[in-house]
C-alpha cells in the first residue's frame, strides 16, 4: 500500500521494468525503508517456527504467493509476447532479489555499493524486462 501511494511509477500501468527499479533503488537506500526491516525480522521470526507451527507456514506462503502473484500480473501486463522469461518465474526472480538483498544490508549494511549493486541487478534483470527478439526481428534491425 504504501508503495502504491508514493511517489514513482505505479505497477499495472505498463512500467513494470521502472517499477522494479523503483522499488530496488528504495531497498538500497542508505538505511533502507525502516519498515522493511521490521517486516524481515518478523519473516525470519515466522521461518524459524515453520516446522512447529503450520499456521506461519500457510500465512507466509499466502503472503509470498500474493507479492509473486502481484509482480507477475504486473510483468504479464508490460512486457508483449514473446517475452525472455514467463510472469510468474520473473516474479520469483525479483522476489529473491529484493529478499536477497535487503537481508545481506540488514546483517552488514556495508555488504557491497549500492549504487553500483543497482546497476548491477539493472542491467542483469533487463531481458527479463524485455521483449524477446523474434526471427523477423533480429533478419530487420
Amino acid at each position: 500500500r504504501e508503495f502504491l501511494a508514493g511517489e514513482g511509477p505505479k505497477p499495472m500501468t505498463g512500467r513494470a521494468e521502472e517499477c522494479f527499479r523503483h522499488a530496488l533503488s528504495r531497498h538500497l537506500e542508505p538505511g533502507g525503508p525502516a519498515r522493511g526491516k521490521e517486516l524481515f525480522s518478523l519473516l525470519f521470526t515466522f521461518l524459524a517456527q515453520m516446522g512447529h507451527r503450520p499456521d506461519y507456514r500457510d500465512k507466509l506462503a499466502e503472503m509470498y504467493r500474493g507479492w509473486r502473484e502481484h509482480i507477475a500480473a504486473d510483468v504479464a501486463s508490460s512486457v508483449p509476447e514473446p517475452r525472455a522469461v514467463p510472469p510468474r518465474v520473473a516474479a520469483s526472480i525479483v522476489q529473491a532479489l529484493l529478499q536477497g538483498l535487503e537481508i545481506q544490508l540488514m546483517i552488514d549494511p556495508e555488504a557491497f555499493d549500492r549504487a553500483a549493486m543497482l546497476n548491477a541487478c539493472t542491467e542483469l534483470l533487463a531481458p527479463v524486462f524485455a521483449q524477446e527478439p523474434t526471427a523477423e526481428s533480429e533478419q530487420h534491425p
